[in-house]
């Protein structure tokens, strides 16, 4: 006869393993691959949530329903390798998804900044590695800007693409770096004060995330973030260096 105990003796076991596994994927998901806010704009806690659903849940599970301590040894080490391959390609789907859906870079791009993820990089253009853009398997998102058309053709080739679904910041050839465009960052952003104006809900939202991140609304500027599947943030911007510092989730996309 069947122990319930036995069963839950080994799933717990499987739990346990689970656990760490989890403990490993969460660090790399909310700490390297997708920080604050970029596992909100780009499916990384989605997809999280999705893979700690079969690691936590379905893994152990199986392994309950399973387990019977009266099979044979060989019977029993088949049915625990049968789950383990289950759990595995499982985990396997849900890792690849995240690093598709890895942000790589937040581009500066025309009027605002959009985070492209590894999936929208065109792999056949240069990886860029001579002016340091390249983003390695651990690394977080880098902020980088785009470079001028060469000439007009090059212009209304660009131009084309995009209408196409293309835009340069996907484009490895376009990529430099972000310090080349800061005075043009600086010169198209805009006031706190223009916020305050449209989105006057957001006022204290806004205020105690600039006092949290140790500035006043004097002290910065700011512009829509957006990625291919969320239009609905801002990114805040020291006003002297240009750097990003504070994030929103707003809409950035005022009309006057």
């Amino acid at each position: 006869m069947m122990s319930i105990q036995g069963k839950l003796k080994v799933s717990s076991v499987h739990f346990a393993i689970s656990v760490v596994i989890a403990i490993f994927i969460a660090w790399l998901v909310f700490k390297v691959w997708f920080p604050y806010p970029y596992y909100k704009i780009s499916d990384g806690e989605r997809i999280f949530l999705l893979i700690l659903c079969v690691d936590l849940i379905c893994g152990p599970v199986l392994t309950f329903i399973v387990f019977n301590e009266n099979k044979k040894n060989k019977e029993i080490f088949f049915d625990m390798a049968v789950v383990a391959i289950i759990q595995f390609c499982a985990l396997a789907y849900g890792c690849y998804a995240l690093v598709e859906a890895r942000p790589l870079y937040t581009v500066f791009e025309v009027d605002r900044f959009r985070v492209v993820t590894a999936s929208e990089v065109q792999s056949e253009k240069n990886p860029m590695a001579s002016k340091g853009l390249e983003n390695k398997f651990w690394d977080g998102p880098k902020v980088i800007s785009l470079r001028e058309p060469n000439d007009g053709q090059e212009y209304l080739k660009s131009l084309e693409m995009s209408l196409n679904g293309i835009p340069p910041s996907v484009r490895p050839d376009w990529w430099a770096q972000y310090i080349d465009s800061k005075e043009k960052v600086l010169s198209v952003a805009h006031e706190v004060s223009f916020l305050y104006k449209y989105r006057p809900d957001e006022k204290n939202t806004i205020h105690e995330l600039l006092k949290s991140n140790g500035y006043s609304s004097e002290r910065v500027l700011w512009l829509p973030l957006t990625s291919e599947k969320n239009m609905g943030w801002i990114v805040f911007i020291d006003k002297s260096s240009a750097a990003l510092i504070a994030y929103a989730e707003i809409d950035g996309f005022i009309s006057e």
